[in-house]
């Protein structure tokens, strides 16, 4: 029997795990697929969803890939610009 529990999203996505995870949630996706799509294991979208360890180097384009935008370098612009206003 599968267990059904409320997702709590991240609110402002802060990690690139949160990231990935409002947008496999937004696309209505499951950790199985979104691991498919990495290729990587479901265990290791969920770790990384839930900020155990951040995706690494090779696999961090992937997933940029896979959000279209990386928000690291978003954050980073949106940063400058409040200093440089």
């Amino acid at each position: 029997m599968r267990k059904w529990h409320r997702t709590v999203l991240p609110s402002p996505p802060k990690t690139l795990g949160d990231h990935l995870k409002c947008k496999r949630l937004e696309r209505k996706l499951s950790q199985e697929q979104v691991a498919a799509i990495l290729g990587v294991s479901d265990t290791v979208v969920s770790f990384w969803e839930a900020n155990f360890y951040p995706p690494p180097y090779g696999r961090r384009e992937r997933v940029i890939a896979f959000l279209g935008y990386d928000p690291e370098a978003a954050e980073s612009a949106s940063q400058q610009q409040s200093v440089t206003s």
